[in-house]
């Protein structure tokens, strides 16, 4: 069982762009975007796994995915987590970032580790995600 949070920020930041037939201006807007996943056991919060990427765009379209990260935060105190090395890419209209964890538990929780990836997928005003077991 799991329960999601979706997050969504934007702040528009100006860049200007000089071409040779004397000036071309653009105007970016820097994005960030998360999406968080509860872990559940028998109906108890363990801990909450988040990924988040950050992005540009040009206000409607994503122009680059510029990085991501991962953090959790432990509901249970008897569960460690080690959160792996986030990646990040542009594919199509979206920016995504995906951000590995180990969770380990014990035996009374039922588990003892799970390897899980939380993905999210942004655009501007669009956000999305989901856990995949690894």
């Amino acid at each position: 069982m799991s329960n999601e949070e979706v997050i969504i920020k934007s702040e528009v930041k100006d860049s200007t762009l000089f071409l040779n037939d004397g000036g071309f201006s653009l105007s970016e807007e820097s994005h960030w975007a998360s999406w968080t996943w509860t872990m559940e056991v028998l109906g108890i919060d363990l801990t909450k796994l988040s990924t988040k990427v950050y992005y540009s765009s040009d206000g409607y379209n994503v122009i680059r995915s510029n990085s991501a990260n991962n953090s959790h935060y432990n509901i249970n105190p008897l569960i460690i987590v080690n959160d792996g090395v986030s990646s990040h890419w542009k594919s199509g209209s979206y920016a995504y970032g995906s951000g590995p964890f180990t969770v380990y538990g014990t035996a009374t929780l039922g588990f003892v580790s799970a390897s899980v990836a939380i993905v999210v997928q942004a655009k501007p005003g669009y956000v999305t995600g989901w856990k995949e077991s690894i």
